[in-house]
């Protein structure tokens, strides 16, 4: 952060600019050098920071007693809501300093604040529970094989994860295209900005998960008597159940907007439909990520051998990516297959021309085809610690 802060502050790490017409005259190999050294350094320190920073949080619970084990089925929860929070912050507040203030300003303050999270971190050390490190190379136990075996149950569980979050990947981009050809105006003066609409999202979800955490959870557990209101594959796939509705709203609100606006300009015209017609798609996806996310985040938590616990957490970052590289390759396909000659795709440049309702519609179909593949891997699963496993655990046992 403070080499990014310095590629904005100091005027010799900027691109040149024409004395005459005041553009930038494009970045030297040395600007983009030291930019790339910036990334590369946030890439290494979110890579030690994310995946650690989860399964430290659950070592300070002591799972033998009934209050470790209760605050340690909120903390999940609580963690995602307050990382989403400061997502929010990130994503408005910080990027009107950075757009009307001052960049040297907005990248400076997040700056300090890792600066302050360092020392808050090093603050608290004498507090922590500190669990050993323990995984030497040497050959394979029984047990060892036997967690590889639970490696590969979770992996088709994970693997459903990934198109569940293509869906959160389509509407962030698609609902700032949309909004450019709606009224974005809320009051006489003040605009949307089409890419803070991505807000409403992460607010339905630090809204969404207390909510949940505090009420819906201890009213479900009374019925089910399930520690957690429902278990942790039920969570997941009704966050996969949600997405769906949200993708298929998208569609019915999409052909609405495309209609209005091409009755009042054709295919350069706005529709005089307000933007916060896309609240309501955008509210049930953040309610989807609530469940479906926490859920994998818990889950893999939970059922990772415990010395593989970072890995754990790596893996939900990992069906991030993974959705992203699969949005991207589906959204090539789309424009290519959909765009006969002379014909306009789904995806076409012009968001009044192509039929992004068709699109979300065939994100729906894969959706419900993955929730039929979650359903089937998730009734053949098997939770760890269930009397299976446990029969395993003795028999390991009686083996040394």
């Amino acid at each position: 952060m403070v080499v990014l802060t310095l590629t904005a502050a100091v005027p010799q790490l900027r691109p040149p600019v024409a004395e005459q017409s005041g553009q930038p005259l494009g970045p030297s190999g040395a600007h983009l050098a030291i930019l790339f050294l910036s990334l590369g350094l946030l890439v290494l320190g979110a890579g030690g920071v994310r995946p650690c920073s989860l399964p430290f949080g659950v070592d300070q619970f002591d799972r033998s007693t009934e209050q470790g084990r209760r605050g340690l089925n909120s903390f999940f929860n609580w963690y995602y809501s307050i990382s989403t929070a400061a997502t929010v912050v990130a994503m408005t507040a910080v990027v009107y300093i950075q757009d009307s203030v001052s960049w040297p300003l907005g990248f400076g303050i997040p700056t300090a604040l890792m600066l302050l999270a360092i020392i808050l971190f090093f603050a608290g050390i004498r507090l922590y529970v500190f669990v050993p490190p323990d995984d030497p190379w040497k050959l394979c136990s029984v047990q060892q094989i036997e967690e590889v075996k639970c490696l590969m149950r979770i992996a088709p569980i994970w693997a459903s994860g990934i198109i569940c979050f293509v869906a959160l990947t389509q509407q962030w981009t698609l609902a700032a295209l949309q909004s450019m050809k709606m009224d974005r105006h809320l009051g006489p003066s003040f605009q949307i900005p089409p890419g803070s609409l991505g807000t409403i999202c992460l607010m339905a979800i630090v809204l969404f998960i207390p909510l949940y955490d505090q009420i819906l959870v201890p009213m479900a557990t009374s019925i089910t008597g399930v520690e957690g209101g429902i278990t942790l594959l039920q969570r997941q796939g009704a966050g996969m159940a949600i997405a769906i509705m949200s993708m298929v709203v998208a569609g019915l609100v999409e052909k609405k907007r495309r209609d209005s606006a091409l009755a009042h300009g054709g295919a350069d015209g706005t529709s005089p439909l307000s933007a916060m017609w896309l609240a309501p798609q955008l509210c049930l996806m953040g309610v989807a990520e609530a469940f479906n996310a926490v859920g994998q985040v818990e889950f893999y938590n939970r059922q990772f051998p415990e010395h593989m616990q970072t890995l754990a957490g790596s893996l939900f970052h990992c069906s991030l990516a993974g959705a992203s590289y699969l949005s991207s390759f589906l959204i090539a396909f789309v424009r290519k297959s959909t765009g006969g000659p002379g014909g306009a795709s789904w995806l076409d440049d012009d968001i009044n021309v192509g039929r992004v309702d068709y699109y979300y519609y065939l994100i729906a179909a894969l959706g419900v085809g993955n929730l039929l593949y979650f359903m089937v891997c998730a009734h053949l699963y098997r939770y760890k610690g269930t009397p299976e496993l446990e029969d395993v655990c003795k028999d390991i046992k009686a083996v040394f």
